[in-house]
């Protein structure tokens, strides 16, 4: 038996969990073990990429990374925007990826345990980019674009990528 978090918050329910049954030390330490290993783990945590060779737009599509894999997938740096461009050059296609803007540009798995500040902030945004007109993120990977991210409204369909994050199993020891 193990458990997988791929979403912070199934740990913040399972830790309120645990705060019903005080005297339970065993979880309780348990738990500080995994919240402090899923903290110095996670930021540069190894993704795998799923490149979807169907058409949907950007909710649906974050909407089927979530149910399958972890979300759509994020972009730290240059090295795994080249990574992500290799799992993908078999398409010459834009795809949606995880980046939208509410009021400030942020990535849809947002949680600031899976990313240093530099990785955050990561943009390589095309030519006049942003400049008004959508708000979510596709990269397009055309030999001359090479990878620019560029936006557009999330009702528009397009393939996309998913990202599965190599989390921390924790192993009870019953």
């Amino acid at each position: 038996m193990f458990w997988i978090w791929s979403d912070v918050q199934r740990l913040h329910h399972f830790l309120r969990l645990i705060s019903v049954f005080p005297s339970e030390m065993e979880r309780i330490t348990c738990m500080s073990l995994l919240l402090t290993a899923v903290v110095s783990s996670s930021a540069g945590a190894p993704r795998q990429y799923h490149f979807v060779n169907q058409t949907l737009n950007w909710t649906e599509a974050q909407r089927y990374c979530r149910e399958h894999h972890t979300d759509l997938v994020t972009i730290s740096d240059i090295q795994e925007q080249n990574d992500i461009e290799q799992s993908i050059k078999s398409s010459s296609d834009p795809v949606w990826i995880g980046l939208k803007s509410t009021d400030t540009w942020i990535w849809s798995l947002g949680d600031p345990a899976f990313y240093t500040e530099h990785e955050s902030q990561f943009r390589n945004w095309g030519s006049k980019q942003p400049n008004g007109d959508g708000d979510c993120v596709y990269m397009d990977c055309v030999n001359y674009l090479k990878g620019q991210c560029y936006y557009r409204l999330y009702i528009i369909d397009i393939m996309w990528i998913c990202s599965s994050l190599s989390l921390l199993r924790v192993v009870p020891n019953l």
